[in-house]
């Protein structure tokens, strides 16, 4: 069944509060309109749990680097799919603070492949320096544009977990990118040929 979303007048298929939305970022927006929380502090759980083994695995990669590459591996495969289960809205939420992806919806559009990608080579431990500067690349941008949020104090829906967990921009954000940036610069100076 159908629906006329409330906030853009589109054609909605997604019930959610006695109506039907076209996407998830609709939802948010009636649901900040409305002054509507959360279900519970549960639903922030597997974020949590996410960005405090991505900290924790970081630091402990920071001292044995011979787990790095697979550590870093296996976040940015996870960290893809859960882009991947729903593309459209990642790519639209994406766009809504990533400096390239206002720009490119190329960008935006083939990024979980660019993550996916990295991971893979890490994983598989081929073309490791090459993933790497793809990871220092993405990375950079993505925490100049968290530093932008956070200073601007602006309310934005971090996409870095996908649309299915939902997750503020936050300073564990930019933790989180910075984690990452600094595994993969470990990785480019210290990996051998």
């Amino acid at each position: 069944m159908n629906g006329i979303d409330p906030i853009c007048g589109m054609v909605g298929k997604i019930p959610a509060h006695g109506h039907y939305f076209c996407c998830t970022l609709c939802i948010e927006k009636y649901e900040q309109v409305y002054h509507i929380r959360p279900k519970s502090y549960k639903d922030k759980i597997p974020a949590i749990l996410l960005v405090g083994i991505l900290l924790f695995g970081g630091i402990f990669c920071i001292y044995n680097r011979e787990f790095m590459t697979y550590f870093m591996g296996i976040v940015l495969v996870s960290l893809s799919v859960l882009k991947i289960i729903d593309w459209g809205g990642f790519i639209e939420a994406f766009r809504m603070y990533d400096l390239i992806a206002k720009k490119s919806l190329v960008y935006a559009s083939v990024y979980p492949i660019i993550e996916l990608s990295a991971g893979i080579l890490l994983i598989m431990n081929i073309f490791v320096r090459f993933a790497a500067v793809i990871v220092v690349l993405v990375t950079f941008v993505g925490s100049i544009s968290s530093i932008q949020i956070i200073y601007r104090k602006r309310s934005v829906r971090c996409a870095c977990m996908g649309t299915k967990i939902k997750v503020p921009m936050t300073a564990f954000t930019l933790v989180e990118n910075l984690v990452m940036f600094g595994m993969a610069m470990l990785l480019i100076t210290s990996f051998s040929w």
